[in-house]
């Protein structure tokens, strides 16, 4: 499992834009919810808007499953540390020792302190967010097989600062410098359309 320079950049860059385009959705839905939080406030408009809601979380869903899956033929966090560990040299801004006692440290959390969120993940993946369970949905509604695998905001929250956590550690490793998901534009468009709708409803609702 040799890598060239070239083709271990790639690696970085495709698992690093999983993680700024999941974890954006992810805050692009508690933006959306906290301002349904109100209905009356975007009453007009509150129905697209959940909608939207859920395709976000879903989305950032999805991009978690794919970063945290354990297929070895697909490129995920599991195939980046043993890439990493396979190729010590490529990373020029840290010395190997150092690069080796990280990959020892993410295995082990893998293994043990994120476990039970992995495998609720994946039996939700595999229930109803990837595959269709007849098993559950013959029986049961979506909302109730999401019940029975449970994850709070908190854990989906721990689960993306670990796989951020991960891919910027190898980032700064290999490039020498870090990628900012912080500073990816959209969150404030979406405010400032959060913000022209409300105002729109107000003045429908003046008007009448």
């Amino acid at each position: 499992m040799t890598y060239t320079k070239e083709s271990f950049a790639q690696v970085l860059e495709v698992l690093a834009d999983q993680c700024i385009v999941g974890s954006l959705h992810l805050r692009m839905t508690a933006r959306i919810s906290a301002a349904l939080e109100d209905p009356s406030a975007l009453e007009s408009f509150y129905f697209p808007l959940a909608l939207t809601v859920d395709a976000f979380y879903n989305s950032s869903i999805l991009h978690l499953i794919r970063l945290f899956e354990r297929d070895s033929a697909s490129l995920t966090l599991h195939k980046l540390l043993r890439i990493a560990k396979a190729n010590v040299q490529l990373f020029i801004a840290a010395p190997a020792s150092r690069v080796l006692a990280a990959i020892a440290a993410d295995e082990q959390r893998l293994a043990s302190e994120l476990e039970p969120l992995l495998s609720t993940l994946k039996a939700r993946r595999d229930s109803y967010v990837a595959h269709l369970d007849q098993g559950h949905l013959l029986k049961a509604s979506i909302q109730e097989v999401a019940d029975l695998y449970p994850l709070s905001k908190k854990d989906i929250e721990k689960l993306w600062h670990a796989a951020v956590g991960m891919v910027g550690r190898y980032y700064l490793f290999f490039h020498d410098c870090e990628f900012h998901i912080d500073e990816v534009s959209g969150e404030e468009d979406m405010d400032w359309l959060l913000e022209a709708l409300q105002e729109q409803e107000k003045n429908q609702y003046d008007h009448e």
